[in-house]
């Protein structure tokens, strides 16, 4: 994890998501969210989502772990909605320069 004590920062990110696939659906979702990052990698956020179901707003939260030069965001969102919440477990990974 990051050794980093800055103070907060402010994020803006566009999430494009497709889901249903193992499903065999094509469920494609756009959420834009803005948030705080804290020194330690630690990010929560919250915005609009739009999907095939309509509009909701996403909160997400998560961190981002760190091993050497490569990075490791982890979160975890959640959509409520009348026709059925959505739930998302998103990893991925960078290297820094």
């Amino acid at each position: 994890m990051r050794t980093s004590k800055a103070a907060l920062a402010a994020l803006s990110e566009i999430v494009v998501l497709v889901g249903g696939l193992e499903q065999n659906m094509f469920l494609p979702s756009l959420s834009w969210l803005a948030g705080l990052r804290t020194g330690q990698g630690f990010e929560v956020g919250a915005g609009p989502n739009l999907s095939l179901t309509g509009v909701g707003l996403t909160f997400a939260a998560g961190a981002t772990l760190q091993a050497g030069r490569l990075n490791l965001p982890i979160h975890f969102a959640f959509v409520p909605s009348p026709r059925g919440s959505r739930t998302s477990l998103l990893a991925g990974f960078s290297l820094d320069r």
